[in-house]
């Protein structure tokens, strides 16, 4: 008897499960294939993980000209079809754009298939806007940002692959978009001077190759590649390099 209705719940839990993940099968992709790694999409494992690099990375700079203030989660609790979707997120961006909103957006889906959002916000989310919004089905929740480094990858997964959940080939929702007028730059123009940047960087890894390998690299944490410690000494060589050249001689 105890066995049979052992059994029988787990069976329901099963069921309950596997129609969470067929709820969700026209949004999420449970098994995406690798793909090309320059490619520009983020419904392959490369494709996402250099897009999620590549905007976070944008995102930082971002925030030297144009301070970030507050991070939002909006939650849409309801299933609902792609269509809908785009109807009343973009019903929202203009409602709050309206309002002088200015933000950068992630959406994300869960296994539920329920949609939400990460918005990094350059004005405050002034009280009176969860009026606005929130209703049975959207939460709202602000919160302050204590690290704009750490929120620029978080909201994207750009560190967190194991917390990535990828869209479907057939979801023509979009992954991220903006509120008003929120890059200082084109996108293209930030990722051009981040390429040109990496490449003055060049001569300067060269230089520090020998100190890093046999010296600094020994010392520090193992999560961290010949690579990375190289990087950072010839970010600094660099920054000494440019400092000097406009300190004139005294």
């Amino acid at each position: 008897m105890y066995n049979s209705v052992q059994d029988g719940e787990n069976q329901c839990q099963n069921d309950l499960v596997n129609d969470l993940v067929n709820d969700s099968n026209n949004l999420i992709e449970l098994d995406p294939v690798s793909g090309a790694y320059n490619c520009r999409s983020w419904k392959t494992l490369n494709g996402y993980d250099r897009q999620a690099r590549k905007i976070a990375r944008c995102l930082v700079i971002n925030s030297k000209t144009k301070p970030y203030l507050q991070h939002v989660v909006v939650s849409i609790d309801d299933h609902m079809t792609v269509e809908l979707h785009k109807k009343l997120w973009a019903s929202l961006c203009r409602q709050l754009k309206s309002l002088g909103v200015i933000a950068f957006w992630s959406r994300e889906i869960n296994l539920r298939g329920r949609v939400h959002y990460h918005l990094i916000t350059t004005t405050f989310f002034k009280p009176e806007l969860y009026s606005q919004l929130a209703s049975e089905k959207i939460r709202v929740h602000v919160q302050t940002i204590t690290s704009s480094y750490h929120l620029c990858h978080y909201v994207l997964k750009a560190k967190y692959g194991q917390r990535r959940i990828y869209f479907s080939k057939s979801n023509k929702l979009s992954k991220i978009g903006t509120i008003g007028k929120f890059w200082d730059k084109p996108i293209a123009k930030l990722w051009s001077d981040v390429i040109d940047y990496e490449k003055s960087l060049t001569p300067f890894m060269e230089v520090v190759y020998a100190e890093a390998k046999f010296i600094i690299h020994p010392m520090v944490d193992t999560e961290y590649s010949l690579r990375k410690v190289m990087r950072t000494m010839a970010h600094f060589k660099l920054q000494e390099s440019l400092l000097n050249k406009a300190t004139p001689y005294m």
